[in-house]
């Protein structure tokens, strides 16, 4: 399976003529983002999940002040403050919710991120 993807399964119980499908989605954050530009992980990614219900996520330093501030149409956090100011190598924190699409349900992680940058 892919990180950060949606599938759709079909479920039949073993000797039943009918089925139905179940859709979830695989939540994947990289721990270690080096925003060098060669390709591999430059940046964390919350494309796969913004379009769902009650999306928010956001990138804090270790003084509790956020740092980025994920929203429909900017999600993805590449080693910036507001897009501008280059941050220092540090661990930052994430946390992000939406609603599990199948349960309804509100889903909330959090976790750590080691950003390497060049400075």
């Amino acid at each position: 399976m892919l990180d950060n993807t949606n599938y759709t399964l079909l479920v039949r119980v073993k000797d039943a003529k009918c089925y139905t499908s179940l859709a979830f989605f695989t939540f994947v954050v990289t721990n270690a983002i080096t925003p060098n530009s060669d390709g591999r992980n430059d940046m964390v990614d919350f494309t796969g999940i913004s379009t769902y219900n009650n999306f928010a996520a956001s990138i804090f330093d270790r003084y509790g002040q956020e740092v980025f501030k994920a929203g429909k149409n900017n999600t993805v956090w590449n080693g910036m403050l507001r897009g501008s100011l280059v941050l220092p190598t540090a661990t930052y924190w994430y946390r992000v919710q939406w609603e599990n699409p199948a349960s309804k349900k509100l889903e909330l992680r959090s976790g750590w991120i080691l950003l390497k940058n060049r400075n």
